[in-house]
């Protein structure tokens, strides 16, 4: 059963969270006030609101009760169903909760997505061809980028050139290392990126070819990062379409060590 919850949506205490996990779940609820469509609520000595919905009616409480409910549905929102009352119907009675961890969860979730197609959107840039002739080094710079950077620069370091830059955001940063073709895992490595963003967490990004194709191996120190990137595989994969080149896109997990977002990789 998917139900939707109306809005607004009010908070369940994150110490409470835990009692709702599990569908089919009962618990015993005091009504402490009526506010409308709003109940104020206890559990555990703990006060919360839920919000009423389905065929019920705030007249069906009284304030001081105990009401009988039961989790019909976990997550953002949980649903419960109330069980308990003088009115028998076949109608469901439905209260919804949140808490303040589910939405953190959610917006975190969201965030990650989000830098996930940001950094979707460098690597992409970083491939296409520009038409358009730039007049400076710094505005090359800022197209073979994207208008999604705030600043970058050039740092020269023997045979290599580094491009550090800064997104707009100005939480998300990284540098693009660029040098003599090397060969790695017997292909010929073309450049390194290394991003880091606020929710993404540190992703290391090789690209190297052979004669039959180009591979791109996205390598995320934040499992929740790595998770939904498997989840986006295909959507990540649509925006590397290469003419006549098949373009390969290999995800890995790594350990995140101590100071390692320090190192220079070579």
């Amino acid at each position: 059963m998917q139900i939707t919850a109306p809005a607004p949506i009010l908070y369940l205490p994150e110490n409470l969270w835990f009692l709702f996990n599990r569908p089919g779940r009962e618990l015993i609820i005091k009504v402490l006030g009526i506010e409308g469509k709003t109940l104020n609520l206890e559990l555990g000595g703990e006060k919360f609101q839920a919000r009423i919905a389905g065929a019920i009616n705030p007249e069906d409480f009284k304030v001081g009760e105990n009401i009988k409910v039961k989790v019909l549905q976990t997550g953002n929102p949980v649903v419960l169903q109330v069980i308990s009352g003088e009115k028998i119907s076949s109608d469901l009675k439905i209260l919804y909760l949140i808490s303040q961890v589910g939405k953190r969860e959610g917006e975190q979730k969201f965030h990650v997505k989000e830098e996930l197609n940001l950094l979707s959107t460098l690597l992409t840039d970083l491939f296409v061809k520009k038409d358009k002739k730039t007049k400076s080094l710094e505005e090359g710079i800022k197209e073979l980028l994207g208008d999604k950077v705030k600043s970058s620069a050039l740092v020269y370091q023997e045979d290599k050139l580094f491009i550090p830059f800064l997104f707009n955001d100005e939480r998300s940063w990284g540098y693009v290392e660029l040098g003599p073709p090397q060969e790695r895992k017997g292909k010929v490595k073309l450049f390194y990126l290394k991003f880091y963003g606020e929710y993404l967490g540190l992703v290391e990004c090789f690209i190297s070819y052979d004669e039959r194709e180009i591979l791109l191996e996205l390598y995320f120190y934040n499992q929740e990062a790595y998770e939904l990137a498997k989840k986006e595989y295909k959507n990540l994969k649509d925006l590397f379409i290469l003419n006549q080149i098949q373009f390969i896109i290999k995800l890995y997990l790594e350990e995140s060590l101590p100071g390692y977002i320090l190192e220079k990789q070579v």
